[in-house]
């Protein structure tokens, strides 16, 4: 990385930013474990952990070290403004809905334009080694997980009787430290966004990213998440391609091929072998989702629940948090969302929320970050737009979390590279 920075931040600085994104990125990371194995059934005490992690873009916005006062960027104001208008909609719930719901909305952006504003402040780049880590480390213990029966302590979910498997007889849906799927998702997520940073600054040994593309491949089978695995190949696609020369690629690919091969074909005495243990259990949940008409619901029924909205208030909705399952849980549904009916899918109730108004202007800030990125657009682009469709981005806060750590370091490597690629051009 170029280490040249045009700043006049200190490396007391830096430091203290560093130290904040890398709590940020293991308290993400670590503290459902402290929900599910150790304050199980406490719920005063895991609402206030998943409570700090809602607010932690916030907390680090505020006590990071800047140039520039915050409010001084593009689209600051104009979106809080915005949302906190969605948020006071009178036929909210309750004003704690709207809180939650501006939270949700705004904490992301929060983050990414502070990010897009003052790029320096945001030494990601030097958490690469303990993201690697982390990574691993979590592969391996999903690894463990997989082995065990659903009933185990390690695959408990935050209420103990909440266990899924792959079927009656099938292992359980591992979830890493997770409280639930959705959260060892979103790391598998960006573990692909992050295989992708890795062979863009081409600096790590071949084994190792072998060992990344296998665990994170593997992983996402015993995950079981249909939507994981798309995103997943995608971006080990997209980093190949940047990836040295024609001979590491091909080198690359064909190692991954013999590396599933084997372990597809290799069976340990009647036993199947691991790796086919996954794979069944994943791909049990297609097949199963193709039989029972719910991968349709989520691919083509994603589209007509947005475009074609049913409901009465398609211009700006009925409040920001009006659909957050923390919020109706604790103070109830207000009569227009029972009214309504039930909503999954995030374009869905991003419209139940806050309208066409409201998925126009989240449609505008992607089109945004695609912009300001220092990705290569066609690149950017077709992750984005999965994003903006498939994934649960803002009702899952460690998606929010995930993601910018993502494109961040997307940004920075494929930056440093253009910087190496100047400067051997001079």
């Amino acid at each position: 990385f170029n280490l040249e920075k045009m700043t006049t931040l200190t490396q007391a600085d830096l430091k203290r930013n560093q130290n904040l994104l890398l709590f940020y990125f293991l308290y993400t990371t670590f503290h459902g474990a402290l929900r599910k194995w150790v304050f199980a059934g406490v719920s005063g005490v895991n609402d206030i952990l998943f409570m700090v992690q809602l607010i932690l873009p916030f907390i680090v916005v505020i006590f990071m070290k800047r140039e520039k006062p915050v409010f001084s960027y593009p689209l600051v104001i104009p979106l809080a403004f915005v949302f906190t208008a969605l948020a006071l909609n009178p036929m909210n719930m309750t004003l704690f809905h709207g809180a939650f719901g501006f939270i949700l909305h705004f904490g992301f952006w929060l983050l990414m334009l502070t990010y897009l504003n003052e790029r320096d402040a945001f030494p990601v780049e030097n958490l690469i080694k303990i993201m690697m880590v982390v990574c691993i480390a979590e592969a391996f213990l999903t690894f463990v997980q997989f082995s065990l029966p659903s009933s185990h302590l390690l695959n408990r979910y935050e209420s103990s009787d909440d266990v899924v498997g792959f079927d009656d007889e099938g292992g359980a849906r591992v979830i890493g430290t997770f409280s639930y799927i959705a959260g060892y998702g979103s790391l598998l997520f960006f573990t692909g966004l992050f295989i992708w940073a890795l062979m863009v600054e081409a600096k790590k040994n071949l084994l190792i990213l072998l060992l990344m593309v296998v665990l994170s491949l593997v992983s996402a089978f015993m995950n079981g998440s249909r939507s994981i695995m798309l995103p997943l190949v995608l971006c080990t696609c997209f980093g190949l391609a940047s990836y040295g020369n024609l001979g590491n690629k091909l080198k690359l690919i064909a190692i991954v091929t013999m590396v599933f091969i084997l372990g597809i074909v290799f069976n340990v005495g009647k036993q199947l072998s691991f790796v086919e243990r996954a794979y069944t259990g994943f791909a049990y949940r297609v097949t199963s989702g193709q039989k029972s008409g719910e991968a349709e619901s989520r691919t083509l029924s994603t589209f007509v629940e947005a475009f074609d909205f049913q409901g009465k208030y398609p211009l700006f909705g009925i409040g920001l948090g009006a659909t957050y399952q923390g919020s109706t849980n604790k103070w109830g549904k207000s009569p227009e969302l029972i009214e309504y009916g039930y909503c999954e899918e995030e374009p869905e109730r991003i419209v139940v929320e806050g309208g066409y108004f409201l998925l126009f202007i989240r449609l505008g800030l992607f089109a945004y970050l695609a912009t300001q990125l220092r990705v290569p657009m066609i690149l950017s682009v077709p992750i984005l737009l999965y994003i903006f469709f498939f994934t649960l981005f803002v009702f899952n806060a460690y998606q929010t979390a995930f993601v910018f750590f993502g494109f961040t370091l997307l940004d920075k490597v494929y930056a440093a590279k253009k910087d190496l690629l100047d400067e051997n051009y001079s």
